[in-house]
């Protein structure tokens, strides 16, 4: 991809955020796969796009201020994202294989219902922990 300008995430030094354009929120979004995605959040794997060895996270405003961020993780952060990630793909496995048996049956019990609610909730919440934990929230 030609670029006119380089983009202000790609001068981060490990461990600073700062604010991106609502051009280069887009541009980062088209630029390579996320490693992951949750809500406005989505990391970037540098090393999965060929562009270094950090995760950077692109938080979008929704607000419609356009005050959308990135973060580029030290290398410590950046291997708990990854590790992170994995936690939150097992998670996802094991609410979708419940959910899935479920659907296989001719009807569910209370205690398949709330063992679908369970790792729904876990899921939810390595999201969320993982997120925190990046952010320093």
């Amino acid at each position: 991809m030609n670029r006119v300008r380089p983009r202000a995430s790609d001068a981060l030094a490990p461990g600073a955020h700062g604010r991106i354009s609502e051009d280069e929120w887009y541009e980062c979004l088209q630029a390579a796969e996320p490693l992951h995605q949750w809500g406005g959040a989505f990391l970037f794997d540098e090393a999965r796009a060929g562009a270094g060895e950090l995760v950077r996270v692109y938080l979008r405003d929704d607000s419609g201020a356009g005050r959308h961020t990135c973060v580029r993780l030290d290398a410590a952060r950046s291997a708990a994202a990854r590790a992170g990630v994995e936690r939150i793909e097992a998670a996802s496995r094991h609410a979708a294989d419940l959910i899935t048996a479920g659907q296989r049956q001719p009807a569910l019990s209370v205690a398949d219902l709330e063992a679908q609610a369970a790792a729904s909730q876990a899921l939810l919440d390595e999201s969320e922990r993982l997120y925190r934990e990046l952010l320093g929230s």
